[in-house]
């Protein structure tokens, strides 16, 4: 074989296994979508503890329950506030949400209330660790604070 065909071969046969691993990556990612599109989120959780102070927030589908202290409200939350928070929610891998660290520890002294997300798929639940309110841990960081936003507006 001359040069210039060896040559043609070694760059026809690098294309081809970077085209395949490509692929493969696609298919994987195409099957956590899937995964995560047929289930059904129930309700998101938020919770916020201190020894004073014990906040929870549900969000469900038409639903925003604030139970504080105690004195418990539900408000009407939109259909678009619900997408956004499903869409939030699609990106984070659910099977890790207890491994994700917690970037402050102020909740250890009561210097910050200690929070928590739960998300309910179907009838599991998946809890995250424990975090600073206000500061979650940068893979749960959109959903955080997209809970956070809808919670100030809704009234």
């Amino acid at each position: 074989m001359n040069s210039k065909t060896l040559l043609i071969l070694i760059i026809s046969f690098v294309l081809n296994i970077s085209c395949l691993s490509q692929k493969k990556d696609l298919q994987l990612m195409n099957s956590i979508s899937t995964k995560t599109e047929n289930q059904i989120i129930k309700k998101i959780e938020l919770t916020e503890k201190t020894r004073g102070t014990n906040r929870l927030f549900t969000f469900a589908k038409n639903s925003l329950t604030k139970n504080i202290n105690g004195e418990k409200t539900t408000s009407t939350l939109s259909s678009l506030q619900w997408k956004n928070i499903l869409q939030i929610t699609k990106m984070i891998d659910l099977q890790k949400i207890s491994t994700y660290k917690s970037p402050t520890t102020g909740r250890y002294s009561d210097a910050a209330l200690a929070s928590t997300i739960i998300i309910t798929v179907d009838d599991k639940k998946y809890n995250s660790s424990d975090f600073d309110e206000g500061k979650a841990p940068k893979e749960l960081e959109a959903l955080y604070n997209e809970l956070q936003k809808i919670e100030e507006n809704v009234k």
